[in-house]
C-alpha cells in the first residue's frame, strides 16, 4: 500500500467511516473515484483538504508529522464547518421598530398598528448584512489556509508555480 493510501485510510478511520463509501460521499467523490487514489497511490490533494481543514497540510502532503492541527502549537485551525445561519424576519433580534398608527377615517378609532414599508426593508438589509459577514469570514479563513498550505508547500521546497504547469 502506498504512502497516499495510507494518508487516505488514516483520515477515514479518524472520521469514523468504515465504509469506503461513506468516505468518498464525504469527500464529495464517487466511491470509484477514492478506490482509484488508493489503489494508484494518489489523491486530489484540493478535495481532501477543503473537506477535512483539521488535518496538517505538511502531513496531508508528505505523510510526516502530525496529522491533526490541533496537535501542533502555534497553528490557526480554521472551524471545520463555517455556518452561515438564515433566518426569517420574525427571527431577527432586533430593537423594535416604531409602528405606524393609523386611525380610521370615518371613527377617529386606532386601526391595529402595522409595520412600514421602510420597517420592513431595514429588516431585510440587516439579514443581508449579517450575511455578507458570514461570508466575509469565510473567506478569511480559506485565505488563511491557502497561505498556509503555500508555507507547507515552501517549507518543503516546492515551487508551487513549477509544479502546476
Amino acid at each position: 500500500m502506498s504512502d497516499k493510501a495510507l494518508i487516505l485510510n488514516e483520515i477515514q478511520g479518524h472520521l469514523g467511516f468504515s465504509k469506503d463509501a461513506d468516505f468518498a460521499r464525504h469527500l464529495g467523490v464517487t466511491p470509484q473515484t477514492l478506490s482509484n487514489w488508493k489503489s494508484r497511490g494518489t489523491f486530489d490533494i484540493n478535495i481532501v483538504y477543503t473537506k477535512c481543514l483539521f488535518i496538517n497540510p505538511h502531513w496531508l502532503i508528505t505523510g510526516e508529522g502530525q496529522m491533526l492541527k490541533n496537535q501542533l502549537k502555534n497553528e490557526y485551525t480554521p472551524p471545520e464547518n463555517p455556518r452561515i445561519d438564515f433566518v426569517s424576519d420574525t427571527e431577527i433580534n432586533t430593537t423594535p421598530t416604531p409602528k405606524t398608527v393609523k386611525l380610521s377615517p370615518k371613527t377617529g378609532e386606532k386601526l391595529s398598528p402595522t409595520l412600514s414599508p421602510t420597517d420592513e426593508n431595514c429588516k431585510i438589509c440587516d439579514q443581508k448584512e449579517r450575511v455578507i459577514q458570514a461570508l466575509e469570514e469565510v473567506i478569511k479563513t480559506q485565505k488563511m489556509t491557502i497561505l498556509a498550505l503555500r508555507e507547507t508547500m515552501d517549507h518543503l521546497g516546492g515551487d508551487t508555480k513549477k509544479q502546476a504547469g
